[in-house]
């Protein structure tokens, strides 16, 4: 009997697989109907709980919802915010309004800080700056907050400054000792003879007047004026005998003062009293 044979497979005659497409796309690539978009998966888990996205809907519409929503957000910023050109004075000036400039100067409330009577706020500068404030667009608070910034700048630079004529003062009085208060009215006589009061006033009111540079050599140039008599310190302001008299007792009465202690200077101006006093 002959052998069966088995007829070869023909492989063409095997059922074809078919391949899947990816979940949620058909044979084109298009998405269907039944995926649901999980955008909110992508949210960050600090963000989950804001109650902003409980007002959109999931899947696709949902996700156009919210990019369309910062889309508007950032259209409506711009145009509220927008900085306008350079010479655009209307511009500005409605930038400035929205950004909550007063419609006046006098719209302004704010506080002149005397900080206990250690600041005197000049009325010029106290009415001119919120104009000035107004014209560079500032609202209330930033004008509040460089009141404060200038109150505080200038409680400092004074206290800079009463240290740094404390300072001055000591190393003076350190390099005349007992005769420190005579020179430096020796000083004050000259300064005022050749300016007046008006120049004893702008010493005065300047850190010049505790600087030791600027002292020691108003008190060699008064010194100097002194040898040629031209500089009465001792006697300035005395006008009669009796008290050029009461001058001299209180001088001997000073262990301190220089005249006790055979002082040059102080014996000359004790001279000039007695001239004073006795002829």
């Amino acid at each position: 009997m002959a052998e069966e044979t088995q007829a070869p497979v023909n492989e063409s005659t095997q059922p074809e697989e078919t391949a899947t497409p990816p979940v949620g796309q058909n044979e084109a690539g298009q998405q269907t109907e039944s995926t649901s978009l999980d955008w909110r998966s992508y949210i960050p888990e600090d963000m989950k709980s804001a109650p902003t996205w409980g007002k959109f809907k999931d899947g696709e519409d949902g996700l156009r919802s919210v990019l369309q929503s910062y889309r508007n957000l950032e259209q409506q910023a711009g145009s509220k915010y927008s900085v306008p050109e350079q010479g655009d004075h209307e511009g500005w000036q409605k930038l400035y309004n929205t950004l909550g400039r007063p419609e006046s100067s006098e719209g302004y409330e704010v506080q002149f800080h005397d900080l206990d009577g250690k600041i005197t706020w000049n009325e010029a500068y106290t009415e001119g700056l919120p104009k000035m404030a107004h014209a560079l667009g500032f609202n209330n608070r930033q004008l509040q907050g460089l009141i404060d910034w200038y109150s505080d700048t200038t409680m400092q630079a004074q206290a800079e400054l009463r240290k740094l004529n404390e300072d001055g003062l000591k190393e003076l009085r350190e390099t005349y000792g007992a005769a420190a208060d005579r020179k430096f009215a020796q000083a004050n006589a000259l300064l005022e003879k050749l300016g007046g009061e008006d120049l004893m006033t702008l010493i005065g009111q300047s850190p010049l007047a505790y600087d030791p540079t600027f002292v020691k050599a108003m008190v060699r140039v008064a010194e100097r004026f002194n040898e040629d008599e031209l500089v009465i310190t001792e006697a300035s302001g005395i006008t009669g005998k009796q008290e050029a008299i009461d001058k001299i007792k209180a001088i001997r009465n000073d262990p301190e003062h220089p005249y006790n202690k055979g002082d040059k200077d102080a014996l000359n101006e004790m001279t000039r009293l007695y001239e004073m006093a006795y002829n």
